[in-house]
């Protein structure tokens, strides 16, 4: 039982949302999202927003924590959202989406 969280690092869901955002960052490189620096900007900035709401709710108390963990789900909705728009237009690939 060792495993105390001292940093946000530590947290396991601040860490996929880091690879998210990464993973997202190269995706919009390919295909025809490339040119549409508007989605691009967007679906970054959503990815972002993610784990740097989890990151400032770490720095306060438990109860503003939480609420940053409320605020984080905001950008993960919209980013699902885009995703979502971009594989209907056919701008991304389903397996993407999935």
């Amino acid at each position: 039982m060792g495993n105390k969280v001292k940093t946000f690092g530590d947290l396991g869901i601040w860490q996929k949302a880091v690879r998210i955002a990464v993973d997202v960052s190269a995706l919009p490189e390919t295909g025809p999202v490339s040119r549409d620096f508007g989605t691009k900007d967007r679906i970054r900035r959503s990815a972002f927003s993610i784990f740097n709401n989890i990151a400032e709710g770490f720095e306060y108390d438990d109860k503003d924590f939480v609420r940053f963990l409320r605020f984080a789900k905001g950008p993960a909705g919209e980013l699902r959202s885009q995703f979502f728009a971009l594989k209907e237009t056919g701008l991304l690939d389903a397996i993407f989406y999935e």
